[in-house]
């Protein structure tokens, strides 16, 4: 019988190796394509005005809505009977007017539930005066900027436009306002009385007066009437 030689011993131990050693195999785990999220609520608030341009001292209508945009029921928790409320800015960004300011505002619990793509809208309108009574200046543009005065969620969600005043007839222009030192008086109290008197138009105004009362003012109430005039300052 023929002797194997040395090459066939090798190349058997090298297939017996193959055969008996041991193979690592990766298994992949199918993860699915797509995660499976929560349902929540959404918030979104927007503000629309009525038309973007204006002619001075035109009333501008502005509807402040909040929406749930999402897939959830909403739950929105306030603390005052002010639900909503409007901020006019000029653009330097410096407050002109606040409707916060000049509405009575009374603490009460109350919860608003909205259902996904429900919206709840509050209107208002806005006479183009400061804060002051003074009609704004035109030919210019004002932010309008629109809030929910929610306490939860907090801060609040807001948003803002932009509208344009345009400029009215050239001419004089005068806006007069009047306010005193104080809202309640006693018996034989004073009352002082300070009028306002602004060139609000886009020319120069000369004044003439032929009498030293420069302002008269008149305070009427359910009994009475009495009028007062001012040499002015």
């Amino acid at each position: 019988m023929r002797r194997m030689g040395p090459y066939w011993v090798l190349l058997a131990v090298a297939i017996a190796a193959t055969l008996t050693w041991p193979v690592a195999v990766l298994v992949f785990a199918p993860a699915p394509l797509f995660s499976q999220a929560a349902p929540a609520a959404r918030l979104v608030v927007s503000v629309t005005v009525d038309k973007q341009t204006y002619l001075p001292r035109e009333p501008v209508i502005i509807t402040v809505q909040v929406t749930n945009a999402g897939n959830a029921m909403a739950e929105i928790q306030f603390g005052s009977t002010c639900l909503a409320t409007y901020t006019i800015l000029s653009m330097d960004g410096s407050v002109v007017y606040d409707y916060r300011a000049h509405a009575t505002c009374g603490q009460m619990l109350t919860t608003v539930p909205l259902r996904p793509e429900e919206a709840r809208a509050f209107a208002f309108t806005w006479g183009q005066t400061s804060d002051s009574g003074v009609p704004v200046l035109p030919f210019r543009s004002y932010h309008v900027q629109g809030a929910v005065l929610s306490a939860k969620p907090s801060p609040a969600p807001s948003a803002e436009t932009r509208i344009f005043v345009m400029q009215g007839p050239s001419g004089p222009n005068l806006a007069f306002t009047a306010r005193t030192d104080r809202t309640s008086y006693g018996p034989s109290d004073s009352a002082k009385v300070t009028v306002i008197l602004t060139n609000i138009g886009l020319d120069t105004i000369v004044m003439h007066f032929g009498q030293p009362c420069f302002v008269q003012f008149l305070v009427l109430d359910e009994a009475r009437h009495g009028a007062g005039c001012s040499p002015g300052a």
